[in-house]
């Protein structure tokens, strides 16, 4: 005997059901969870960058979107990676110009990455595809150390009427304590000593903490300052700290436009290098360069005071070093290097 009878309309029914039950298993689509996700993470860091990353030259949205979130696995991050690297295109570039820059490919990925980890919280999905994934490098060499005659434009463009306050005293206090920026935005008042002839730093990125001694003009930066009850030493023109990663990022695209507008090919991170490099042409030991620097170890310092003979200009001692900081004209003029003269590189062999 043949199976039990089934009209047409009801075996639509089962398949249209089976469907529904198919494509609910596969979990929600991208493009549907990204209102949500977006809403709560600009709730969160009050800022569009994550819509900005999704959005931007249209790549992930227009390859995931319409991807049920299940789907997704490494293979398909994988070839996202790919495409990015080889075929997509540019945004402002002419057509024929393919492929995003490494560091691009990265941030799109981390965003992809951001969004499995939210996804995984609202229970959308148990995984996050972007783990374990090859991402392409960023190979970055140290920036070369500036000169005093690249600092002095950079100065006269950081005291010029188109940049706030905070900036200009912000670039001299980094150059100064030969730090990086996102370490100058978490200076407090409490930790300048009680003589103000030192200050207590820490360094973000590895933790470690130490005492730098100050010099007469960041000395008086300090003293500029209005204080505040927050107990951090900069604030902007509305008096909110720069001690989040938001803020730190704002202070730090600032100090890449000043130098950018005064026509010096550099980055925030040459001016730390360039103050270790000037310490040692000044004839610091390594290891009063380490402690200055807060370096963990002499091997660090020791890669940044290597070949003192083709920098390029010479600092007669600290004192010219720090008329260099002000911007002294008289001393950024004597760090021009004459014929027959060559740095002080006794520093490298010094204990």
């Amino acid at each position: 005997m043949g199976g039990a009878y089934t009209s047409p309309a009801t075996q639509r029914k089962q398949d249209t059901r089976a469907e529904a039950e198919r494509i609910e298993a596969l979990g929600p689509k991208v493009g549907e969870l990204l209102p949500d996700y977006i809403e709560a993470k600009i709730a969160k860091s009050r800022t569009d960058a994550v819509a900005g990353v999704w959005s931007s030259s249209g790549v992930l949205y227009d390859r995931l979107a319409d991807m049920h979130i299940t789907k997704i696995t490494r293979k398909t991050v994988a070839e996202l990676i790919e495409y990015m690297q080889k075929d997509a295109p540019r945004w402002g570039r002419n057509d024929a110009v393919k492929g995003l820059a490494p560091n691009t490919v990265r941030l799109r990925i981390g965003a992809v990455s951001e969004f499995f980890k939210w996804a995984i919280v609202h229970e959308h999905t148990d995984k996050n595809p972007t783990v374990d994934v090859d991402r392409p490098k960023v190979v970055r060499g140290d920036p070369d150390p500036l000169s005093p005659r690249e600092w002095e434009p950079i100065l006269a463009e950081a005291r010029g009427p188109h940049w706030p306050e905070w900036a200009k005293y912000m670039i001299q206090v980094q150059l100064g304590l030969g730090m990086d920026i996102s370490d100058v935005c978490y200076i407090e008042r409490a930790d300048l000593g009680r003589d103000r002839a030192q200050v207590k730093l820490k360094r973000r990125k590895t933790q470690k903490k130490y005492t730098a001694e100050l010099s007469g003009t960041i000395r008086a930066i300090f003293d500029r300052q209005v204080p505040h009850t927050d107990g951090y030493i900069f604030h902007d023109e509305d008096g909110e700290n720069f001690a989040s990663r938001r803020r730190c990022k704002y202070a730090a695209s600032t100090i890449r436009k000043i130098i950018r507008a005064a026509g010096v090919k550099a980055r925030g991170k040459s001016l730390r290098h360039s103050m270790a490099t000037w310490r040692a042409l000044a004839g610091q030991t390594p290891y009063k360069i380490k402690s200055a620097m807060g370096h963990t170890g002499l091997e660090m310092t020791s890669h940044y005071i290597e070949d003192l003979d083709d920098v390029g200009f010479v600092i007669s001692d600290m004192d010219a070093l720090w008329r260099v900081v002000e911007g002294d004209p008289d001393a950024i003029a004597a760090t021009v290097l004459q014929a027959n003269v060559t740095p002080n590189a006794t520093c490298v062999s010094g204990a």
